[in-house]
């Protein structure tokens, strides 16, 4: 059974538009199950459309199962298709997605894909890889409970140390798997993996009894003989083993019937080898002349070295290019990932330039605006000031052509009052004027004076600067009647608010005077200097 194109076409087609439809996750979960049966049915898939949008999908909006259940599909699909280095790639991708931290883990799919990649090493003798995929392959199968799937991952492991030549790490690791068959009921399966145990037994003389002892159990007890206690074409590799254990105890004829029964229809030439090599041992011990020439000549164009020469380089330009390949995925992986971190620094940086200048900007604007309004209710203060000395005036001279200037005058008054009234509404100006208007008129706090401290240093940036310089540092009293003169409080007004007599004030405006401005003068100077102070 095959996975038409037209059909992953039509598939792909019905979920985008499931998804348009906003049921994308169930359309997606659905078609990932429906690959997942055909996988498990050994259906061949032979386009990658649907399996590769499935991972773009779930990549995006999966669990970490998911995401390892669609990689490992479209490794599947890529193993079809023939595309080797393509399935490595995206078998090390599912297990990249794999947590194996969680408890719902899925360790039976994780290691499914390590023995998938295990097959795909194996094939292309990459034995050292082979035997890192097998070894997690055979670790997850246990940790997820599948008993057959660890011990026949374990037995396939064996045979990458037999390529190895490492023979006796394959003859321990063979031992174990046909005890833990045998001891968790898996009879056949381990009678059918004893023939790789005989592999390594036929050379030995050590081990003839063994290998007796195996071949003896396989003929008696394995289920896969026909009614004519004959082996199915795939494994007749077996027959080379009995008839090298034959030709060793000296019964050729039997040794040769079973050499030749290895062979089976559309076998390669390469596969061959042993019946050749086997022929060719039975026909040398008879010293058939003829007979040895002509196995020996297709023995030989069987093992030709060139051969595995070849095979060799082929190994190694298939490793290189594994290794090429995902090292190649990884740096460009890292690119996007440190582009797109580029791209998010520059935006952040972009940003927190843009709020900095707009809360400047902000800050310049209000600053400016209550620098006015201080400016503003300055000005109507000294108007209001001004206009007040000149109604007692006029009114002292009680002349009639006074009387229209005393009406103006007095409309003029209560507009600038309402001005300032409202101005102070927002300031501590408001409160220390309020405060004096009790009876008795209470003292400034700290509070109110760190309140003041604040105002005039956003509203006056410089007036601090000014009076303070390296080589003239106000304390804190002379600092605080300083303010309060910025803000037009009269000397009375500011003993109140300090909680001093008037001699001390004005003895302290003196000293200021000189102390800042190096100018023995009038109380009334230091006022008009402060007063400058923009």
């Amino acid at each position: 059974m095959k996975f038409p194109k037209a059909f992953s076409l039509l598939a792909l087609t019905m979920v985008l538009l499931l998804a348009a439809c906003g049921e994308s996750h169930e359309a997606m979960l659905r078609q990932l199950e429906m690959l997942e049966q055909m996988n498990r049915a050994d259906s061949v898939m032979t386009n990658d459309s649907l399996a590769e949008a499935l991972t773009t999908y779930f990549d995006s909006h999966g669990t970490a199962n998911e995401r390892l259940r669609a990689h490992y599909i479209l490794g599947r699909t890529y193993a079809d298709m023939g595309e080797a280095p393509r399935a490595v790639d995206a078998y090390l991708d599912a297990a990249d997605c794999a947590d194996t931290t969680a408890a719902d883990c899925d360790f039976r799919t994780l290691g499914c894909v390590y023995s998938q990649m295990g097959d795909i090493y194996h094939r292309q003798l990459l034995l050292t890889n082979e035997i890192e995929a097998r070894q997690k392959s055979y670790h997850y199968a246990w940790i997820a409970g599948d008993t057959l799937g660890y011990i026949t991952e374990l037995k396939l492991s064996a045979g990458a140390y037999i390529l190895l030549n490492k023979r006796d790490s394959a003859e321990l690791i063979l031992k174990e798997a046909l005890g833990q068959y045998e001891a968790c009921g898996y009879k056949q399966e381990g009678i059918q993996a004893s023939t790789m145990l005989m592999h390594l037994y036929i050379d030995e003389p050590e081990h003839l009894s063994d290998l007796r002892q195996l071949i003896e159990k396989y003929d008696s007890e394995s289920n896969l003989f026909n009614e004519n206690h004959e082996l199915p074409p795939t494994k007749r590799q077996y027959y080379y083993y009995k008839g090298r254990y034959l030709e060793r105890i000296g019964q050729l004829d039997s040794a040769e019937y079973y050499y030749r029964n290895v062979y089976r229809p559309n076998m390669s030439f390469v596969s061959q080898n042993p019946i050749y090599q086997g022929l060719l041992g039975v026909f040398q011990k008879r010293h058939q002349a003829d007979s040895i020439a002509k196995y020996a000549q297709l023995y030989c164009q069987a093992n030709d070295s060139s051969i595995a020469l070849n095979d060799q380089q082929l190994t190694a330009r298939m490793a290189a290019s594994y290794q090429y390949n995902r090292f190649q995925k990884q740096a460009f992986e890292n690119e996007k990932k440190a582009e797109h971190s580029r791209f998010l620094l520059l935006l952040f940086s972009a940003l927190g330039v843009a709020v900095v200048f707009g809360l400047l900007l902000a800050f310049s604007v209000y600053r400016k605006r209550k620098q006015a309004q201080l400016f503003q209710y300055q000005r109507d203060l000294e108007h209001l000031e001004r206009a007040q000395t000149k109604l007692q005036e006029l009114r002292s001279e009680e002349q009639e052509h006074s009387l229209n200037t005393i009406n103006s005058l007095s409309e003029e008054i209560a507009t600038l009052q309402r001005r300032v009234a409202e101005y102070a509404k927002t300031s501590i100006v408001l409160r220390l004027r309020e405060m004096l208007a009790q009876n008795p008129p209470a003292e400034a706090s700290l509070a109110d004076m760190r309140a003041l401290k604040s105002l005039i240093n956003e509203q006056l940036p410089m007036f601090y600067g000014t009076l303070n310089t390296e080589s003239c540092t106000l304390n804190p009293i002379e600092y605080e009647v300083c303010l309060l003169i910025r803000v037009r409080f009269s000397p009375g007004d500011i003993c109140k608010l300090l909680g001093r007599d008037g001699g001390y004030i004005s003895n302290l405006r003196r000293r200021i005077l000189q102390k800042v401005y190096g100018i023995d003068g009038k109380p009334k100077d230091l006022d008009d200097r402060i007063l400058s102070i923009q």
